[in-house]
C-alpha cells in the first residue's frame, strides 16, 4: 500500500516576537501609478543627524557616512534607487541621545530637511530603528545598527514597504496572507512575490522568505523584485518622497541591454571630476575609461545574462544594471487558488517569471474562443470558455533592443469547478474529481494517475478545510473512491 498525502493545508499558527522595529503601520494600502521616469535611475538624498552628548562627546563617527551610503546601497542598486548624502550635523542632547519614542516628533523637528530622508542616529533607543510612518522623510535609528540590516528596512517603510509577517503574525494587525498567496495584493504586506510570514520561519505550514529586508529574521539581505517597484512608485508618486530626489547625485547613464560585440558608451555625471575606479563583472570588457564614462562591450557574441557597471566614488558605490542579449524568461500557471468562474469564463492564471520591465511582452492564443490580458504581478489572465476542457495554447513573446525570444505554452484545462488540478511534477501525477460542486448533502471523490486511469491500491488522506483555516472534516480515500457528508457544515466556500 503506498500512502498519498492529497493536499496538505496547516492551521494558522501565532507567535509572539520581541519587537525590533517600531514604525506604526497603516493598514490603508497605499498605492501609485507607475511613474513616467520608472526605468531612471531613482537617487534619493539623505541627510544625516548624528545625536551626542550634551558635552559633545560619543555619537557615531561621521567618517563611517560613506560606509552606510554604500552598506545601503548594496540593497537599493539593483532596483535602480540610489542614495547620496548631502551631509550630516551633530545634534548635542544627552536627553535625546538617550532616545525614548515619545520623543520622536520633538528629534525629528531639529534641523530637519524637507528634500532629503532625514536620518537621526541615536546611543539608545526601545527598539533597534523607527520610520516617521508608512511614506516619510524621517527615521531614527540606533547606533549600533547602521551598519546592519535595520537600515534599508527602516528606508523600506518610508518608501511604501511593510513587514513581510504584516497582518499574519499575531497582532499585527490587516489581514492575514494564505499560504497559498491567493490574496497577496491584498492582505500581508500587499507584495505577491514575498511568501506568506507569520514570523515563526518555515514551520506550520508557511514557508516564508528568511533573508527578506522587510522580514525580522537573522540573515536579511536583499529586496524582491516587486518590493523593488512598490518602492519606486512610491518614490516617483508620493509628493513626501519626490521632494527628496536630487539631479546632481553621481550616476551611470546608458543603455539597459548591450546587443552583440558592438561598444557600448555609458556616462557617469561626476558633478565634481573626481577620480573614479571602474569594476565590471565578468561577461563585459572595459574598452576606455575615464572619471565621465566608460566604454564596454560583452566578451563574445553568443552570451546572455546580467551584468553590472559599478563605479567608486570616494568610497561611495554606482551600480549599473545591464542585461546582455535577448530577453530570458520562463511561464508557469499560477496557483489553482488564484483562478475562478462566472457565468460565462473560467478565469485561468498563469506568471512570467524573471521578467524584465524594460522588455515589452505580446501574447498570442491558438484555442479557439480563449481571449487574454497581462494582469499585475506578472500575471496573465485567461478568459477561458466554462465548460472547456481541453488543451490551452499560446505563446508569449519578450523583446527587447537586441532582439525576441518566444515561449510556446500547452496545457491541460478542465471544466471550471469539476476538477482540481495537481502539480505533475509530482511522482504520482494524481488528478481528483469532486462532484457535486456545489452541493448541499453527499460529496464523491474520483482519482485518476498520470494516464487517466482509476488510481488503485492507495490510501489517500484528504482534509476538508473552511477558508480561515480550520479543519472541518477529514477522509480516507480507499482504491479511487471516497463519498462523504458535508450535511453538518454552514453554507460556504470550502478547500480540499
Amino acid at each position: 500500500m503506498k500512502k498519498i498525502v492529497l493536499i496538505l493545508v496547516a492551521l494558522l499558527a501565532f507567535n509572539t516576537h520581541a519587537q525590533e522595529c517600531g514604525t506604526p503601520i497603516s493598514l490603508t494600502n497605499q498605492v501609485f501609478n507607475i511613474p513616467a521616469n520608472y526605468d531612471a535611475q531613482f537617487c534619493v538624498s539623505i541627510k544625516f543627524h548624528i545625536v551626542r552628548e550634551t558635552d559633545g562627546t560619543g555619537g557615531f563617527d561621521a567618517t563611517q557616512i560613506p560606509n552606510a551610503i554604500n552598506y545601503i546601497n548594496q540593497f537599493y542598486n539593483s532596483h535602480l534607487i540610489n542614495v547620496s548624502s548631502i551631509g550630516f550635523d551633530y545634534i548635542n542632547n544627552s536627553n535625546l541621545n538617550a532616545f525614548d519614542d515619545a520623543e520622536f516628533s520633538q528629534l525629528t523637528a531639529i534641523n530637519n530637511e524637507p528634500n532629503a530622508i532625514n536620518f537621526y542616529i541615536v546611543n539608545s533607543a526601545p527598539y533597534y530603528g523607527r520610520a516617521g510612518a508608512i511614506i516619510s522623510n524621517n527615521l531614527v535609528i540606533r547606533i549600533d545598527r547602521v551598519l546592519a540590516p535595520t537600515a534599508p528596512h527602516e528606508l523600506g517603510h518610508c518608501f511604501n514597504l511593510l513587514h513581510t509577517f504584516q497582518g499574519t503574525a499575531s497582532e499585527t494587525g490587516g489581514c492575514a496572507e494564505l499560504t497559498n498567496g491567493s490574496n497577496c495584493s491584498s492582505c500581508g504586506d500587499n507584495v505577491c512575490d514575498t511568501p506568506a510570514d507569520a514570523n515563526i520561519g518555515a514551520t506550520g505550514g508557511y514557508s516564508p522568505d528568511l533573508t527578506n529586508t522587510m522580514s525580522y529574521y537573522t540573515t536579511r539581505d536583499h529586496f524582491t523584485t516587486q518590493q523593488g517597484a512598490r518602492m519606486r512608485n512610491a518614490i516617483g508618486g508620493s509628493s513626501i518622497l519626490q521632494a527628496t530626489l536630487s539631479n546632481q547625485c553621481a550616476s551611470i547613464i546608458g543603455s539597459s541591454n548591450i546587443c552583440g560585440i558592438s561598444n557600448y558608451q555609458y556616462t557617469f555625471s561626476n558633478p565634481q571630476n573626481t577620480t573614479v575606479i571602474w569594476s565590471i563583472t565578468s561577461n563585459l570588457q572595459i574598452i576606455t575609461s575615464s572619471n565621465t564614462g566608460i566604454t564596454v562591450k560583452a566578451i563574445n557574441a553568443t552570451i546572455s545574462g546580467l551584468a553590472t557597471i559599478t563605479a567608486n566614488l570616494n568610497g561611495q558605490i554606482y551600480t549599473k544594471i545591464i542585461w546582455i542579449g535577448e530577453p530570458t524568461f520562463n511561464i508557469s500557471r499560477a496557483s489553482t487558488q488564484e483562478e475562478s468562474c462566472d457565468i460565462k469564463f473560467h478565469y485561468v492564471k498563469y506568471v512570467i517569471g524573471n521578467r524584465k520591465l524594460s522588455d515589452s511582452y505580446s501574447i498570442q492564443v491558438f484555442t479557439a474562443g480563449v481571449t487574454a490580458t497581462f494582469a499585475a504581478n506578472d500575471r496573465i489572465i485567461f478568459n477561458v470558455p466554462k465548460n472547456y476542457t481541453g488543451l490551452l495554447e499560446f505563446t508569449v513573446k519578450a523583446t527587447n533592443s537586441c532582439g525576441f525570444t518566444s515561449f510556446f505554452t500547452e496545457d491541460m484545462i478542465n471544466m471550471c469547478g469539476a476538477t482540481a488540478r495537481v502539480d505533475n511534477s509530482t511522482p504520482s501525477a494524481i488528478t481528483f474529481k469532486v462532484y457535486p460542486n456545489p452541493t448541499e448533502e453527499l460529496v464523491n471523490i474520483d482519482l485518476r494517475d498520470q494516464n487517466n486511469q482509476p488510481e488503485k491500491g492507495a490510501i489517500i488522506s484528504g482534509e476538508l478545510f473552511d477558508l480561515i483555516g480550520q479543519s472541518k472534516l477529514k477522509v480516507e480515500i480507499t482504491n479511487n473512491k471516497a463519498v462523504f457528508s458535508v450535511s453538518g457544515l454552514k453554507k460556504g466556500i470550502y478547500i480540499y
